[in-house]
C-alpha cells in the first residue's frame, strides 16, 4: 500500500523485539500484527509461528471471535445509525440493556430465546446476548441482514466462517467433540446456529482486518465519530466502559490495550485471542490476532503481558 511510515517501521521493529522476547512463555504458536496509519491510508503487518520463532508468512485466517461484534455492530451504526433509533438498541449496542452475559442457544429457537428476555436500562454487563439482541433490533428496522450492510466496507480477507475458503490456512484454537477447532468458529453458541450472528463468527487476515479498518475510515470517518461518541458520553458517566458497540480504556494504567492508552482509544478484545484498538487522536491503530485458547483457554497471563506491551509501544511511538 506505497511506502509505509518512518514510526510504522519503528513500531513494527520493536513490536518483533518484544514478541521475540515475550515468545517462549506464550500459551499460542500463531500470531499476526499490524499497524494502521490512518494519516496516509497504509498499514503494515508480519506473522510470526512457533516453529522457528521469527516472522513468517503463511497468510492465516484468524477467529476474531468477539472482535466481530464491533465488525458487524458498531460498523452498522457508523453506516446506518437510524436502525439503532430506539433507545433500547443502544442499551444493547453498549451492554447495559439487563440481558444474561452468555446462556447456550440452539438454531432453532435463539431469536426467540434472545428475545424473551425483558429489556432495560442496567449497569454494563459484557454479554452476547445483549450483541444478538442489538441484531435482531437493527435488522428489523433496517428490513434486512447487517452482514449484507456491512459488506461495503469489509475487505474481501473477511469472512464469515461458513464461507471460509477451503484453501484458508487458519490456526485451531481448541478442540471440539475430540476434534481440534481449526477453520471453524470457536464459539459454541456460533458452531451451532450455522447462521451470521453479531457475537461471533468472523475470519480474517491481519491484512484483510487493517484494509476494513482504513475503508470503514474512509467510508464513515470514524476516529473522529467513535472520539465523539466518548466525549458525549463522558459528561454522563466517566465510568461507562462500552460506547456505540467499541470498548475504551477507563484506566490507562491497567488496560489490555497497553500503558500509554489514553481515552482517545478504543476497540475491542476476542476470547481467541484477538484484540484491535486505535487512537482516534494520534490516527493510528493496531490488530494483534492470535490462537490463545489453543491449549488453555483460561491461561491469559503470556498473552495479555505481549497485549500490554505491545500496545505500550505503539502508543509511545505513535
Amino acid at each position: 500500500m506505497g511506502n509505509s511510515s518512518n514510526r510504522s517501521a519503528t513500531i513494527i521493529e520493536q513490536v518483533k523485539e518484544t514478541i521475540d522476547r515475550l515468545w517462549p512463555v506464550a500459551n499460542f504458536d500463531c500470531l499476526a500484527y499490524a499497524v494502521v496509519d490512518f494519516k496516509k491510508n497504509e498499514f503494515q503487518h508480519f506473522e510470526w509461528e512457533v516453529s522457528d520463532s521469527k516472522p513468517r508468512s503463511h497468510h492465516w485466517f484468524f477467529d476474531l471471535a468477539s472482535v466481530t461484534k464491533p465488525l458487524v455492530l458498531a460498523t452498522s451504526y457508523l453506516l446506518r445509525p437510524e436502525i439503532f433509533k430506539k433507545e433500547e438498541s443502544i442499551w444493547c449496542l453498549e451492554h447495559r440493556a439487563g440481558l444474561p452475559a452468555w446462556g447456550r442457544l440452539g438454531p432453532d429457537d435463539w431469536r426467540k430465546r434472545v428475545s424473551t428476555f425483558p429489556l432495560s436500562h442496567s449497569e454494563t454487563l459484557y454479554s452476547d446476548y445483549s450483541a444478538l439482541r442489538a441484531q435482531l433490533l437493527a435488522e428489523w428496522q433496517l428490513g434486512g441482514k447487517l452482514y449484507d450492510l456491512i459488506k461495503q466496507v469489509h475487505d474481501k480477507e473477511v469472512f464469515h466462517w461458513t464461507e471460509l475458503p477451503k484453501d484458508a490456512h487458519s490456526p485451531v484454537t481448541g478442540m471440539r467433540n475430540g476434534k481440534a477447532v481449526c477453520g471453524q468458529v470457536h464459539d459454541d453458541n456460533a458452531f451451532y446456529i450455522r447462521e451470521k450472528v453479531a457475537h461471533a463468527g468472523l475470519f480474517a487476515s491481519a491484512e484483510g482486518l487493517a484494509k476494513t479498518l482504513l475503508n470503514l475510515h474512509r467510508e464513515t470517518n470514524f476516529l473522529e465519530k467513535v472520539d465523539g461518541f466518548i466525549q458525549a458520553q463522558q459528561k454522563i458517566s466517566r465510568n461507562q466502559r462500552f460506547v456505540r458497540g467499541w470498548d475504551r480504556v477507563l484506566d490507562s494504567s491497567n488496560t489490555l490495550a497497553g500503558k500509554g492508552a489514553s481515552e482517545k482509544v478504543f476497540g475491542h478484545l476476542g476470547f481467541t485471542g484477538t484484540s484491535i484498538w486505535m487512537d482516534s487522536e494520534k490516527a493510528i491503530g493496531q490488530i494483534l490476532l492470535t490462537n490463545g485458547t489453543k491449549n488453555y483457554w483460561y491461561a491469559k497471563e503470556g498473552l495479555n503481558q505481549m497485549r500490554r506491551e505491545i500496545g505500550a509501544i505503539t502508543w509511545k511511538l505513535g
